[in-house]
């Protein structure tokens, strides 16, 4: 035989079992049916804005194709001198008791509010994490399209602490996500849809409803697209709207600053605003700052008709 000569192999072919479409019509109805099921739990677990699954919620996922898990006594580990508890479980098609897929998880005594815990709440929490990550590894995908994290609450759990500790004190009350500080970062922030960041205010700036009078900020400290002319009608009516003396309009840089400007004034989630200015997405809007505040104000009290 030959270099050119080819040798044929039955079955070596890789065949599609089902029509990819049908296969993705069967996990939309999977993630619609999850969604509703999430959408009724009263505390969920989030994390930077997103929801991560729990234990019970992947065993939902399995139910709907006919996986079960099985997970195995835990074993006593050490590394390094670190002790902890390991765990194996199996994903079983209980219609046929085929395994069809499988994990291993640990709990160790380094991780925080773990290092005083009993034996059996390690040995507890390493069944557990080995059970969500086996249906984890086959089911993922189903999750991923419904919107949430792909990853089981329980292997982040020490994160998940963490982020419960800075809620109170660092907590964005216009996205409803934690500011978080990592690394080399300055202050407290998050990040937002579209790779913007919401940096947390150093200071919410007190209402002066008897200020005597308003005290116009220079214009080269405005940026501004609008002709001269306009610029005072926006003023007039921002000052009408308002009624408080209007806002420096000089201080927003961002579209964060505008959407927190805006909440802080009308209460105003950041989707509502979208709603306002007929837009899906913040990264399509190029106003400026200023410009955009003003937009947005203006609709929300109706003075302005797209």
């Amino acid at each position: 035989m030959t270099s050119k000569d080819l040798t044929v192999i039955e079955g070596s072919f890789v065949e599609l079992k089902r029509d990819p479409t049908e296969v993705l019509d069967d996990a939309k109805r999977a993630a619609k049916a999850l969604t509703t099921v999430i959408d009724q739990k009263k505390r969920k677990v989030m994390i930077k804005g997103q929801v991560y699954l729990e234990y019970e919620d992947w065993q939902t996922v399995a139910q709907f194709y006919g996986y079960s898990v099985r997970t195995h006594s835990a074993v006593p580990v050490d590394f390094n001198g670190v002790k902890g508890a390991k765990a194996e479980a199996d994903l079983i098609d209980f219609r046929s008791g085929i395994t069809v897929g499988g994990a291993e998880s640990y709990c160790m005594r380094d991780e925080e509010n773990w290092g005083e815990k009993p034996w059996f709440q390690l040995a507890s929490m390493a069944q557990t994490r080995a059970g969500s990550k086996a249906i984890r590894n086959r089911m993922a995908w189903v999750v991923v399209l419904a919107g949430y994290a792909g990853t089981p609450a329980e292997e982040i759990i020490q994160e998940k602490i963490a982020d419960k500790k800075e809620r109170d004190e660092h907590w964005c009350q216009l996205h409803n996500v934690a500011f978080f500080k990592r690394g080399k970062m300055k202050g407290y922030a998050h990040q937002m849809e579209g790779g913007e960041w919401c940096n947390e205010p150093e200071e919410t700036p007190e209402p002066q409803p008897d200020a005597p009078e308003r005290v116009s900020s220079p214009p080269k400290q405005v940026t501004s697209s609008n002709p001269p002319e306009q610029e005072d009608g926006y003023s007039k009516q921002i000052d009408e709207v308002l009624g408080l003396g209007g806002r420096d309009l000089s201080k927003l840089r961002t579209k964060s600053d505008v959407q927190t400007a805006i909440f802080e004034d009308t209460k105003l989630q950041p989707k509502q605003q979208l709603a306002l200015l007929g837009v899906q997405n913040w990264t399509v809007i190029k106003d400026e700052p200023a410009d955009l505040y003003q937009k947005i104000l203006l609709l929300a009290e109706g003075e302005v008709k797209e």
